[in-house]
């Protein structure tokens, strides 16, 4: 019988192919594939976080011709196992917004895989809300409209302090370290709604991705969402995308998202186990 052994940087080049990410840094590799990452040969993985009082399992794989001969359930229940052990709450299935570490997608996707939905029912695996990637076409992005208060554009180096400081006071968990992380690369890929030295709002676009986006609480409401995503719109398509894309919105934004023209491309369930 196989024995369940750790990942490691060596099992980059096949891990990264099966996820679709065939130019994985090593080093990122490194900062996301760990510490809680279990694989059999090359058969199965499975990958996720230990973070607070919560396991986060991210991924799971079993190669087609492996698949219902156990491989999952061994790889779960270590999973499973090793949380128990270091005493945490519970297990997510990927995570909530703001706060998925080692994210790779929301959830289980359905119906694709109704296999592992069956398989995590069986460990006693509540469902928690669905999410869902959305996608637009942006040769159908809407007309920028004018705005009175607030003044849109590019996010520059001296936005930084102003800019981190609005994320800290509107969204949850690791947003304030992916900005940081993206000012660091291009700040360009930031667009702001900026009235003054106040920053309102933001979205983040890169290649054909579409945000994250966020408005202060104090400014939702008013349409500055929806001004904002439409001039990111606007800014990929200058810069030769033919469709936005993203992978995680919870059903309670769908409605904004749609309002916009983006539609549904897909569906994941997100899971939960108390333990």
């Amino acid at each position: 019988m196989a024995v369940i052994t750790p990942l490691t940087r060596v099992d980059l080049p096949w891990v990264a192919e099966i996820l679709g990410r065939p130019g994985l840094d090593e080093t990122l590799f490194a900062a996301h594939l760990a510490p809680r990452h279990l694989r059999l040969d090359q058969a199965a993985f499975i990958l996720g976080n230990h973070f607070e009082d919560t396991a986060y399992l991210s991924y799971l794989h079993v190669s087609v011709e492996m698949r219902r001969s156990g491989l999952a359930s061994r790889l779960v229940a270590a999973f499973i196992e090793a949380a128990r052990s270091a005493k945490l709450r519970r297990v997510l299935v990927s995570g909530e917004t703001g706060k998925a570490p080692g994210y790779i997608q929301p959830g289980i996707e359905i119906p694709h895989e109704s296999g592992a939905l069956e398989l995590l029912h069986g460990f006693g695996f509540k469902e928690l809300a669905k999410a869902y990637a959305m996608s637009f076409e942006l040769k159908d992005a809407p007309t920028l409209s004018e705005n009175d208060k607030w003044g849109v554009r590019l996010a520059t180096d001296t936005d930084r302090a102003a800019l981190l400081e609005a994320i800290a006071n509107s969204v949850p968990g690791e947003w304030e370290q992916f900005f940081t992380t993206a000012l660091t690369i291009n700040e360009s890929q930031i667009i702001i709604a900026i009235d003054g030295e106040l920053i309102g709002g933001y979205c983040h676009t890169r290649g054909d991705r579409f945000g994250p986006i966020g408005v202060l609480p104090d400014f939702r409401g008013g349409g500055l969402g929806t001004l904002l995503a439409i001039a990111a719109l606007h800014e990929m398509r200058a810069r030769g995308a033919k469709w936005a894309r993203f992978t995680w919105s919870d059903a309670e934004n769908l409605s904004f998202y749609q309002r916009i023209g983006f539609k549904t491309e897909r569906c994941f369930q997100r899971m939960e186990l108390l333990l």
